[in-house]
């Protein structure tokens, strides 16, 4: 029997899922929607304020690809995560293999999502230098929860059901501690949107560390070329991540050598007086940020071991903190 167009409830699940994305991201971030997608529903563009009027916003040129699925009903369920390496070395503890008795673990809340394996091997598809993340938005708690599901693919699926590739869906676990816009949550963002810049520091980091490894130049010459790349370091958008700590540590150091080198001789005690062996061995260290990115920055915020204490959710407050909970690591 004819009847006229309906709307159906997956309609109006897509539209409450993502007015709540937008109430909850902070308001001068901007969601850019594609019509029709792929696989992809579109990017949040990062802003920040300027000025002290509150009312001014500037773009930070960093973009977060994002896919919004929305459930009726929640499904929370308890997952405990043993103490292990980066998936990719095995299954050990980071120190190499111990006894399962001595291995840590802990236990967290997570909500449960099948996510079809169509759309992972899209997002895998457009490799790491970005980050794809999935907001899931279970309409019976009004939240939005947050994961990186380019990350979820190399550091969860690929340990955990190395033949996932030939399935047609594959159950996904989000943590609860991930809840937009609670502090961890918005560190996990912000970090997501800085991707590309800082695979940008990395391979820059890389090249010149190797550039002065095997300079053959004069004094004068490894001064001048030390220079030119402080100079370029610092001018890359990255040193405002404030949530990884090294890469603070790591700013403060170039500065203090931009300073020394244009001549000011006081932080030249602490930085080695600029010779050539302290200079290298600074970039050596450079040229690992990648390296340590890798092995523990990509897996914050994940349903695993490192996910979840890599985050340093009491840094966050007691509140985060008591979300987890260390438990006896289980046999075999």
């Amino acid at each position: 029997m004819a009847h006229r167009k309906r709307r159906n409830f997956r309609h109006v699940m897509e539209e409450d899922s993502g007015a709540l994305l937008r109430s909850d991201l902070p308001r001068e971030w901007v969601i850019h929607e594609y019509a029709p997608d792929y696989g992809i529903d579109g990017t949040v563009e990062i802003f920040e304020p300027v000025g002290d009027d509150g009312e001014s916003f500037e773009t930070l040129g960093e973009h977060i690809f994002f896919q919004l699925k929305s459930i009726n009903k929640s499904n929370v369920v308890s997952r405990v995560a043993v103490e292990r390496s980066n998936p990719l070395l095995a299954r050990t503890a980071p120190n190499g293999p111990r006894d399962a008795a001595r291995r840590d673990s802990v236990r967290f809340d997570v909500l449960t999502y099948d996510m079809e394996v169509d759309e992972f091997l899209t997002v895998e598809a457009m490799g790491a230098s970005v980050a794809v993340v999935l907001f899931l938005v279970p309409l019976d708690r009004g939240e939005v929860y947050a994961v990186s599901l380019t990350d979820y693919i190399d550091r969860v699926l690929d340990f955990e059901d190395p033949d996932w590739r030939g399935k047609s869906t594959k159950r996904m676990y989000v943590p609860l501690v991930n809840r937009v816009p609670t502090p961890p949550a918005m560190t996990l963002l912000r970090q997501y949107g800085k991707r590309a810049k800082l695979m940008h520091l990395f391979n820059m980091a890389v090249y010149q560390s190797n550039a002065l490894e095997w300079f053959t130049g004069g004094e004068d010459e490894f001064t001048a070329l030390t220079g030119r790349f402080v100079d370029r370091l610092l001018a890359l958008d990255v040193w405002n991540e404030n949530s990884w700590s090294i890469l603070q540590r790591y700013h403060d150091t170039l500065l203090g050598y931009r300073e020394l080198l244009a001549g000011d001789e006081s932080p030249a005690d602490s930085l080695g007086a600029g010779r050539d062996t302290d200079i290298r061995f600074t970039w050596r260290g450079l040229a690992a940020l990648g390296v340590t990115y890798e092995d523990l920055v990509r897996e914050w915020g994940l349903p695993t071991f490192n996910g979840i204490m890599n985050l340093s959710l009491p840094d966050f407050g007691p509140e985060y903190g008591a979300m987890i909970e260390h438990t006896p690591a289980p046999e075999g």
